[in-house]
């Protein structure tokens, strides 16, 4: 038996070769879900059975923690599947080519083998801005390899903003998968603006990028009224004033709302009691 063992229940009858009763549980220890008819994967340190999509993604954020992958419930460390330990020496060195610019050899790692991980796509864009190795930053902000990683994304996105790198911003901001944060997203546009990158500021203040961190924007204010930027001071100040009113405008429903669902308690009370 491997260390890291796939099975598929249903591809033979219970009854033959004892297929589930091998099985130490017939539910995955982390969704808390059934096994049944489904790809689960059993670790030896256990045993302990675990669906294999929910062990990958596992995995991943443990790799995301910049941890190795182990075990959810004993911690004991995953062995890699054969062929895993080369996708990890290859994202690995795609890091390194991102840091230090080689642009051919991040474009041949991107384009050989299977997909890299997330985390390491996340952290090759990072450092490829980070460093302004513009032409690589650009191949890994693409859509089939973007990072899904908020993590990533989000300090992607700051190091673009300080830099002035626009179109990495404007990717970013466009990107699918998991939001960037207000918080990122404000510290990106207030580093954009004290940085005199002032048409990066304004992709950051369309309506779809803007932070809704009350405190961020009031820096982002402060920061464009210094810097003499009237366009922006009242771009600022409309999207903060439109945020407001949609809180308003929430606010009053809920309202709206309770008094219509008090006012049927009270008719119902009326009724009961007649």
């Amino acid at each position: 038996m491997t260390l890291l063992a796939s099975v598929r229940l249903n591809e033979k009858p219970a009854t033959q070769q004892g297929v589930k009763g091998d099985s130490p549980s017939e539910e995955c220890a982390i969704c808390l879900s059934g096994v049944a008819n489904a790809t689960f994967q059993i670790l030896p340190c256990g045993p302990h059975t675990f669906h294999t999509g929910c062990l990958n993604r596992w995995s991943e954020v443990c790799k995301q923690n910049g941890a190795k992958p182990s075990c959810p419930l004993c911690r004991a460390a995953i062995c890699p599947k054969k062929g895993e330990d080369s996708d990890a020496k290859r994202g690995d060195e795609l890091v390194s080519s991102a840091k230090t610019g080689d642009e051919m050899a991040a474009l041949t790692l991107l384009l050989r083998g299977a997909p890299l991980s997330d985390h390491h796509r996340g952290e090759a864009l990072y450092w490829a801005v980070e460093n302004g190795h513009r032409r690589i930053a650009e191949d890994l902000a693409k859509p089939e390899y973007m990072t899904h990683s908020e993590m990533w994304r989000s300090r992607a996105l700051i190091s673009a903003a300080k830099r002035g790198n626009g179109g990495i911003v404007r990717r970013l901001v466009s990107a699918r998968g998991s939001p960037i944060s207000d918080e990122s997203r404000g510290e990106a546009l207030l580093l954009a603006i004290k940085g005199g990158h002032r048409f990066v500021a304004q992709d950051l203040t369309q309506p779809e990028c803007i932070t809704h961190s009350e405190m961020w924007r009031s820096q982002c204010l402060t920061a464009a009224r210094e810097k003499g930027y009237a366009s922006l001071v009242q771009r600022l100040f409309e999207q903060s004033s439109a945020i407001e009113q949609k809180g308003a405008l929430g606010s009053a429903a809920l309202q709206l709302i309770s008094r219509l669902v008090m006012g049927a308690l009270r008719c119902a009370r009326s009724i009961y009691n007649n």
